[in-house]
């Protein structure tokens, strides 16, 4: 995270890297997604319950990183970009990880209404990305996979048309070239914010990496005062130390939770 008195800006990257002696990522071609046309919106899958799963899952999530996690760290996570990955893992599942990701998305496990669901999460995630005069959220995903592996075209399909996501497709056992293509990626996705992500090479035994880059940068909605901004005391659990603080004024709502890691 990134922070001045005037704008605020965030950047999340999440990376996937799967190894594995598979040589086909599977869509079953049964459930032809490339000419799925639903003609009426189901009552069991709406936007608002939507997002509603993304936000309960990244708060369980957040929650168990606080729990097995060491309680001098920052936890800082993006739920949106985290369930665009799985949501792009599920999209060419079947079977007991079709059934398990969905339950951790919060998606039904019913192939009917989840396709619905990757519909309607498509059209979220799209609306995200904007550039205006006082923010910019910029939104993207990917999958990279080795050439010695399949892409069904159905897939690459879908995941271009409800998704945008691109599907490339490299050699792994060239690391460092590998390595260089996904720090570009990173990097262009990012306004240039994370130019060096991955510091060493993937093994060469990598088959897919999964991607997803959120940008937002805009203008403090209440903006602080910079002659306000002074060094005070900030409590961690290991002391006190002294930082920049930056101080507005006014009443401003906020949500409170016991956090009980049972």
């Amino acid at each position: 995270m990134f922070r001045t008195s005037a704008t605020l800006t965030f950047c999340f990257f999440y990376i996937v890297c799967v190894s594995t002696t598979s040589r086909s990522i599977a869509l079953d071609d049964d459930l032809r997604y490339e000419k799925l046309r639903i003609k009426n919106v189901l009552k069991e899958s709406t936007p608002d319950l939507l997002a509603l799963s993304v936000n309960e899952f990244g708060f369980k999530l957040s929650k168990l990183m606080m729990k097995n996690g060491n309680n001098s760290d920052n936890i800082v996570i993006s739920p949106t970009g985290i369930s665009g990955l799985l949501a792009m893992t599920l999209l060419g599942s079947v079977g007991a990880s079709y059934q398990q990701l969905a339950k951790v998305l919060g998606f039904s496990e019913d192939l009917k209404i989840n396709r619905e669901n990757h519909e309607q999460f498509g059209d979220l995630l799209r609306t995200l990305s904007s550039q205006e005069l006082s923010s910019t959220t910029l939104y993207a995903d990917a999958i990279f996979t080795d050439s010695s592996s399949s892409l069904r075209p159905a897939y690459r399909s879908y995941l271009r048309r409800v998704y945008d996501g691109e599907a490339l497709s490299v050699d792994f056992k060239q690391n460092v070239e590998v390595q260089m293509l996904i720090n570009e990626w990173v990097s262009n996705h990012t306004n240039e914010k994370i130019p060096k992500f991955l510091q060493q090479p993937l093994p060469t035994d990598t088959k897919v990496v999964l991607l997803s880059a959120l940008y937002f940068a805009a203008q403090w909605k209440h903006p602080f005062m910079p002659e306000f901004t002074k060094m005070l005391p900030f409590h961690t659990p290991n002391g006190t130390v002294m930082v920049d603080q930056m101080l507005n004024m006014g009443s401003f709502s906020f949500a409170h939770d016991s956090l009980s890691l049972q």
